[in-house]
Parts: structure tokens; sequence; C-alpha cells
């Protein structure tokens, strides 16, 4: 790799959120193709000369772990790759950029060359409305790497230690036993929030014959409360049950795979991190959730990508 005069970036396509490492950006991994003519806060790109509304809570969401399984899956996350950088560059009208990107650990020797294809020596011109003017982004060299791990190789600490990383997404939980840098084994499980904001839809809906979807959980934890027969609750407190359970599966596949949990540091990242630490620390006590869990992935894509092209 040659890093001549390309900006450099690393953008982490989530399974619920999509994030840069350039200008903190971030939105829901939402596309869907159509227009809003009502609300001008609404994102909308125009790309191939269709148009989508991207990032909004409109349910848009990659529903497979393979995001390039089908034609829509790969268009779903070219839109959503150049979105984001579009947005992180956005006083710029031509971009050159090289650009690193991840898959869960599981399906990384399975995507990584497709999902290289996809972005390598190509260009596009993509119009996002909150940037105002249409962009061309010219993206050279990609690198993917697989989540979970890449946290561990810009870590001193942890690079010349024996950890399993448990990186808790909105699609997926990826787990990673990584041994001084060499990684051992992994494990992808489709129990990611999404699925628990689901659960929680379920429950709620069920109990108070409400219609929250698994989109409107997301901002009820925000806000730590919900509405039912028009009076408001404490969200952490109806939920919590609910996070236990959810955990109490995860861990027991993790533990199943034979993972060595009691011989390892146990490290936690992920937007999921956050929500559920205590419940993970009640099956590992020695569990210790990374600084700013939801962008460990990305900022760690972006230092091993600058490292590369040094």
């Amino acid at each position: 790799m040659n890093l001549e005069n390309a900006k450099t970036i690393a953008v982490d396509n989530g399974f619920g959120v999509t994030k840069s490492s350039v200008n903190d950006v971030k939105f829901k991994s939402t596309v869907k193709k159509g227009e809003d003519i009502y609300n001008d806060t609404v994102m909308q790109v125009k790309f191939n000369d269709e148009n989508y509304i991207v990032g909004e809570s409109n349910n848009g969401y990659i529903v497979d772990a393979d995001k390039l399984s089908t034609e829509w899956n790969r268009l779903h996350l070219t839109i959503a790759t150049l979105t984001s950088i579009g947005l992180s560059f956005d006083k710029e009208k031509d971009i050159t950029t090289h650009i690193a990107l991840g898959t869960p650990s599981q399906y990384y020797s399975t995507q990584r060359d497709g999902m290289a294809e996809l972005f390598k020596d190509t260009e596009f011109k993509i119009y996002i409305n909150k940037v105002g003017f249409e962009q061309r982004i010219k993206i050279e060299n990609v690198l993917v790497l697989p989540q979970a791990l890449a946290p561990i190789l810009v870590s001193e600490e942890y690079l010349k230690s024996r950890v399993t990383v448990i990186d808790i997404g909105s699609g997926t939980v990826d787990v990673a036993e990584v041994v001084k840098g060499k990684l051992i084994r992994t494990l992808t499980l489709e129990k990611g929030c999404m699925k628990l904001y689901s659960k929680i839809a379920q429950q709620l809906n069920s109990e108070y014959n409400t219609k929250y979807s698994a989109d409107d959980i997301i901002d009820l934890i925000s806000d730590d409360h919900f509405i039912a027969n028009g009076e408001q609750h404490v969200m952490s407190s109806y939920m919590d049950s609910i996070l236990a359970e959810h955990v109490d599966e995860v861990m027991r596949d993790i533990k199943q795979a034979d993972f060595d949990l009691l011989g390892t540091k146990v490290v936690l990242i992920g937007g999921g991190a956050v929500l559920l630490e205590k419940h993970f620390k009640k099956h590992i006590k020695h569990a210790k959730k990374i600084f700013l869990p939801q962008m460990s992935n990305v900022t760690s894509f972006h230092e091993i990508l600058k490292s590369k092209l040094a």
C-alpha cells in the first residue's frame, strides 16, 4: 500500500449503527429506496440516479450476517459506506481515500475478498442533502479486518497477553480468543442487540397492548422510560430481567464453544457493552469494558490502516 496524497478513513458498517473514524460520523444503518418530501431533517441520498432515505428509524437494516449475499445487501453496504465517507469529508467535492472496513470474525475468510472488490480502485458519485452538493469519491486501497480482533492489535497491554474479546454489536455477538496477537478461535452469534430490542418490544406489546418496534426500544432505553396506558414507566427496571436472560443465552453458547474465559483476560467491546456489562460480569467477574466500546472497532481499523500505509 502507498499513502501518496490520499486520505484515510475507517468505516464500521454495523448492523445497527454505521460509524466513521473521521468527524465523529454515526447514523443508523438503514437504507430505504424513496424520498421524503415533508421532512427537511431526514437524511436523503441520491446514488446512481435513485433516491434513498438513510439513517432513519424505518427498519431498513440488512437482516442477515452476510452483507454480500444479495444484490440489495451489496447496494445497501455501498450506500451506507459512501454516505459515511461523504459526511466525514463534508466540505470536499472530490475525495480520494484509502479505507478500512470490518466483517464479523467468523465470516472474515468468506467476506474479506468480496468486500474489498466492492470498493477497491472504484469511483462513485453521491449526493447527500446534509452535505448540499454532489461528491466524487475515489477509493484506492481497501483493508478488511475481522471485528473483535482489531482493538487487541493496537493495544500494547492486550497484544502481549491472552485475551477473549466479546464484541456485542447490533446484529451479532463476535467472540475471539487471541494469544499474543494471534487469533486462536472465533465465534459469531446472531444474538446482537437488535434481537434483544425485539424481545423487549414483544414483551412490552404483549403486556401493555402497545405497538413498539425494535427501533423504538433504542430511543426508550436512551430516555429510560416508556409510556403505557398513558403512564410513564422506568425502562431500566422493566427490561433488566430480559437483559439478564439474553446474556445467559449468549454465555451458554460461548461456554459450549469451549472458550477459555478463566485463563484469559476478557474484554467487552461494541455498542452493547455499555448496556450489558453488569450482566456479563455476573458470569465473568474479571470482564472489562473497553473505553468508548461502540467506537473501538472503527478507531482500531483506522490505526491499523495508517500503520499499513506508512
